[in-house]
């Protein structure tokens, strides 16, 4: 079995996606996606050692500290010995350099643009901010999206040897290890750890 945490609107083929957007889930089904509606911080509901391959992008870093810590856990629960999990989550060290390099113009910008909503503007009218700068990017990484904590490639690791992981390996985007793995990723700025239950 491949799981895919935090599916959102879609699944891969041949995996199963759980989500705890009822829109997201129904949208899902709709498509004819393989999808379940769960909270990432409850017990997932699989039987231990029943998976293959576990991924999940950009959901880790919506967590406390602890509740991502016990997310591992359980994900180290589902997947059989030799299984892979795979985490996508901004990466605090690229947004970081391309701030300090002056190169805040992120692939996918405009999307950061059409998701901003921001409730209470302080420079005009609901709806009407726009990235412009690198303070923003910056901004919206630590304090937009319910983001709780941004990771770096050494805490993240840190994290997958906590839960028990070997074989730790820091990934580029579309590139994996396993083929089942590879192209996952959707959003740029990620930094992306995989590592497998021994």
């Amino acid at each position: 079995m491949k799981i895919s945490l935090g599916c959102g609107f879609w699944t891969e083929p041949g995996w199963t996606g759980l989500d705890n957007d009822p829109a997201a889930v129904k949208h899902a089904l709709a498509a004819g996606h393989q999808v379940v509606r769960g909270d990432v911080r409850l017990p997932l509901p699989w039987a231990d050692g029943s998976a293959d391959y576990i991924h999940h992008e950009h959901l880790i870093e919506h967590l406390s500290r602890n509740e991502a810590v016990r997310l591992m856990a359980e994900c180290f629960r589902v997947l059989r010995p030799g299984g892979v999990l795979r985490v996508a989550t901004p990466s605090l060290e690229e947004h970081c350099r391309l701030y300090l390099a002056g190169q805040w113009q992120l692939d996918g910008i405009d999307r950061y643009n059409a998701d901003l909503a921001d409730p209470q503007p302080d420079d005009g009218p609901p709806g009407t901010f726009k990235i412009t700068g690198g303070c923003e990017v910056l901004n919206s990484l630590f304090y937009w999206w319910g983001h709780r904590w941004i990771y770096d490639a050494q805490y993240l690791s840190r994290r997958f040897r906590q839960a028990g992981f070997e074989s730790i390996l820091q990934c580029a985007r579309g590139a994996a290890r396993h083929l089942a793995l590879c192209g996952m990723e959707r959003r740029p700025g990620s930094v992306i750890v995989e590592g497998t239950k021994p």
